[in-house]
């Protein structure tokens, strides 16, 4: 399973899991991130080479302009893809 996973101002997220030769082998992807509605879900049954890579991408929606810094509180932001087997 996995939990994709940011807070307040987090509005996309997504993670593609990539072979060695630069091919995508599986995506993970939060279109409409919601902080209040994120969930476990269950990731695809995928065969990922020694040697593949994880690149996660987030997108943070600030309305105000105003700097958003990282950290663990909820007032805070991160941008952390938990992968569970």
């Amino acid at each position: 399973g996995e939990l994709l996973h940011m807070h307040q101002v987090g509005s996309l997220m997504q993670s593609d899991f990539v072979a060695p030769n630069g091919t995508v082998l599986a995506t993970s992807r939060a279109e409409w991130y919601e902080f209040h509605t994120q969930q476990n879900q269950l990731l695809p049954r995928t065969v990922v080479p020694r040697g593949s890579s994880i690149r996660t991408r987030c997108v943070f929606k600030v309305n105000d302009g105003g700097t958003v810094r990282f950290g663990i509180a909820s007032s805070q932001e991160m941008c952390m893809h938990f992968i569970y087997y």
